[in-house]
């Protein structure tokens, strides 16, 4: 009876250590600590909420018509797996026609990002922005994607400097 117990016991230890081990990555949530004056959560999908999506995502919407920012978190895509640190890789992640690329450090790791400036002339005479940001913190993925009016520059971007794990 009590070789029994003991060997019921090691089974289920053994089966529970297994099915932790196999689980995958674990891909956490990042937390914005700072949403700026007339911002808010507009959307939010957990990651692995729907199976055939890659990634989750948190929403925010700002104060002007076209100022927004979307935070994806999910798996490492595999083009940047071992290359987590590596500026260039980043940057190239999300290669587009931006006037401006370069690194930041946001939550502690390396983020490559580019900048695109639209110019509207006439009616609306402004410039609008379009932000990315990549990088990847404890084994998570996470790519900022920013739109937002000239003005709205350092909203933006304490909002995005404030992504925490």
């Amino acid at each position: 009876m009590k070789i029994t117990r003991i060997t019921t016991v090691l089974l289920l230890s053994i089966l529970l250590m297994s099915s932790i081990s196999c689980g995958g990555p674990s891909i956490l949530k990042p937390k914005v600590s700072y949403i700026p004056s007339g911002w808010y959560l507009e959307n939010e999908k957990p990651y692995g909420e729907w199976p055939d999506e890659e990634n989750g995502y948190l929403y925010y919407w700002g104060p002007g018509e076209e100022d927004g920012v979307m935070i994806r978190y999910g798996t490492i895509p595999s083009e940047l797996v071992g290359k987590e640190a590596d500026s260039e890789a980043l940057i190239d992640w999300f290669s587009d026609d931006s006037e401006e690329t370069g690194v930041m450090t946001l939550d502690g790791e390396v983020a490559g990002y580019a900048l695109r400036h639209y110019s509207w002339e006439g009616a609306w005479d402004r410039y609008d922005y379009t932000l990315n940001v990549v990088f990847i913190k404890n084994g998570t993925f996470i790519w900022v994607n920013a739109t937002y009016y000239e003005g709205e520059k350092s909203e933006v971007m304490s909002l995005i400097e404030s992504v925490t794990f």
